[in-house]
């Protein structure tokens, strides 16, 4: 039975929680990111370069200073994959006050090129702030310095970002802080191409179907280092990987990601399938305490093939009360713990350290907030503890 590729979905409400690529669940969003460090008035970029070999990342300041172009090539890793690819993108000064300095820092890691660019006054008398833009590679070698495909300080009454689209969204007023990286204006239905591939696929994913019935995929996850990713198979075959990508330098925070890519066979051996990114050894463990494992959202459970993925779910019942359903796994039915408290129904547990478990795991939030604000006998709420889950009927007041 052959193995079928799973093409991304967008949320049928939300979309994709960012455009530029459909399987990352949490933190900044965008191709780039810019930002403006208020110490030392240099500006920080994050570019997205996924597969790019760092040895191949050219950072040239253009003959005027203001402007500053970065190419790098992400070669051919599998035999499958569709062709390499090439990046080229450039960043410009909008003002005519000042320069891009010499001393530019170029740091590549996992995919991600990250730029300290620093500028210098040549017109004393100018305003204390200054903007930056990004565009697409020019391709005009007579365009004027200072207009950069894509950007241009001459229109839209100084603004210089209208047109930017997919490269540059979600600007902070007048450009003089960057990017906004949680701007919602990169939500959406739709997957956008990488406006700084230059050759090659400019789509986060491929797919290809091998002989025999196999499967190749490639898919982008920039940022996340080779020991980050995992791969799991769920009891229906749904193969699942999950990459998670650190904070580094200036970056607002680190990204998450979570693909459903694949269909296979029940039953189908986990060992048969390989990455480019590790070995089948069993690695020397996860870290617990990572704190790229902290963030604003929760993310679904990805070994769920059916029913909720989520830790919670609560339900209006007819007579007025409310049914309440709680995650707590690893916690024994004696170690659950209700009680209300100024209308606030609390529920706590104890989850203890068994076998190898690095250590215990304590858990506690409020679950439902009562119409008023009552003390009331917990003797009056039906709780049902089971298997790491507690459920709570709560009568009506």
């Amino acid at each position: 039975m052959p193995i079928t590729p799973m093409a991304p979905a967008p949320h049928p409400r939300d979309g994709y929680y960012t455009m530029n690529n459909p399987y990352q669940a949490n933190g900044p969003k965008g191709f780039t990111e810019f930002k403006y460090l208020e110490e030392t008035h240099d500006l920080f970029v994050r570019l997205d370069f996924p597969g790019v070999k760092k040895e191949s990342v050219i950072t040239l300041l253009q003959p005027s200073k203001k402007a500053v172009t970065v190419t790098g090539d992400a070669p051919k890793e599998s035999k499958h994959d569709a062709s390499h690819r090439k990046y080229g993108t450039s960043l410009g000064l909008l003002c005519d006050c000042c320069e891009i300095s010499n001393n530019i820092q170029s740091f590549v890691d996992d995919g991600v090129v990250r730029l300290i660019l620093s500028k210098k006054k040549i017109y004393l008398h100018a305003p204390t702030f200054c903007s930056f833009g990004g565009a697409r590679m020019p391709t005009d070698d007579d365009a004027p310095a200072n207009i950069i495909r894509g950007y241009n300080p001459q229109v839209a009454d100084g603004n210089p970002y209208v047109n930017l689209g997919a490269h540059l969204r979600g600007l902070i007023p007048k450009g003089r802080r960057g990017t906004d990286p949680a701007d919602p204006a990169f939500t959406g239905p739709v997957i956008l191409p990488h406006p700084s591939v230059l050759e090659g696929p400019m789509m986060p994913y491929e797919a290809k179907q091998l002989s025999k019935g196999g499967l190749y995929l490639r898919v982008d996850m920039p940022g996340v280092p080779s020991e980050r990713f995992m791969v799991a198979v769920d009891g229906d075959g749904v193969v699942t990987i999950m990459g998670r990508a650190p904070a580094t330098m200036h970056d607002t925070s680190g990204r998450t990601y979570v693909a459903k890519v694949a269909n296979v066979p029940r039953g189908y051996d986990g060992d048969t399938y390989g990455t480019a990114q590790s070995h089948h050894d069993f690695p020397h463990g996860t870290d617990p305490n990572d704190p790229n494992l902290t963030g604003p959202i929760l993310i679904p459970h990805i070994c769920v093939a059916q029913g909720s993925q989520m830790p919670y779910e609560s339900k209006r019942l007819q007579n007025g009360g409310l049914y309440v359903r709680v995650d707590m796994p690893g916690v024994p039915s004696d170690n659950f713990t209700v009680s209300v408290t100024n209308g606030r129904v609390k529920v706590t547990g104890e989850a203890p350290a068994l076998s190898h478990d690095s250590a215990g795991r304590s858990y506690s939030g409020d679950v439902a907030i009562l119409s008023t604000p009552v003390d009331l006998p917990v003797r009056k709420i039906k709780t049902i503890a089971k298997n790491g889950v507690i459920r709570l009927v709560i009568p009506p007041l």
